[in-house]
């Protein structure tokens, strides 16, 4: 009984270490100087075009090619960082020994340049919970909430966005299409943004 005791005891830190490494991954805390919404083509093309795919480097004269969306993307899981090729070689601590890229006597990546790759990675899942109801309750909420929401539409739960999408042509206001008046009326949203709905509407409208 003692000795059944004893290894029960030595086996509780190990189970309590490996459960803990087991965890959805989560936004990362935001460095100062990063949005909380990353778009690609803004950030992202750039950071990479002047840090990684100059001449002679991941320019496409080897396979590890950085030169547009595709390629990028291809080097990403979206929604997971940590299993992200990308993301492994410009912090290599957390997973090998490996010099930092891009290499000496390039400055390395910086905290926030990293922290809004992760960022992006993570938006590539398109969450609709991290992704597209923060962009419509900034932009939405304000009119489309409460007791007495302008135009009967309230926006507030994933299952009314949903049905604005389905019934009430959500996109359309949003796009200022086919004489529908533009949503929200203090300007159109960002490109950026557009392309995260319509990428959300294109997927079927997932409820993650």
């Amino acid at each position: 009984m003692f000795r059944l005791a004893a290894l029960i005891a030595l086996a509780i830190p190990f189970l309590i270490f490996f459960s803990s490494c087991e965890h959805d991954p989560e936004m990362p805390a935001i460095a100062n100087g990063v949005d909380s919404t990353v778009c690609f083509d803004n950030k992202i093309l750039p950071l990479i075009q002047k840090n990684c795919s100059m001449s002679g480097c991941h320019d496409g004269s080897s396979e590890f090619s950085l030169n547009n969306y595709q390629e990028i993307s291809g080097k990403i899981v979206a929604g997971n960082p940590n299993s992200s090729e990308l993301y492994k070689v410009i912090t290599p601590n957390k997973f090998t020994n490996k010099p930092s890229m891009p290499p000496s006597p390039k400055p390395h990546l910086d905290n926030a340049d990293i922290t809004l790759i992760e960022l992006w990675i993570l938006e590539e899942a398109n969450s609709f919970s991290k992704v597209v109801m923060p962009v419509l309750a900034n932009n939405c909420q304000s009119c489309h909430s409460g007791e007495t929401p302008s135009g009967n539409l309230t926006l507030t739960d994933y299952s009314q966005i949903k049905e604005a999408v389905n019934t009430k042509s959500l996109l359309k206001h949003i796009l200022e299409q086919d004489n529908y008046s533009l949503m929200p009326p203090s300007g159109q949203l960002t490109d950026c943004d557009i392309a995260k709905i319509k990428k959300w509407i294109s997927n079927g409208l997932p409820n993650n």
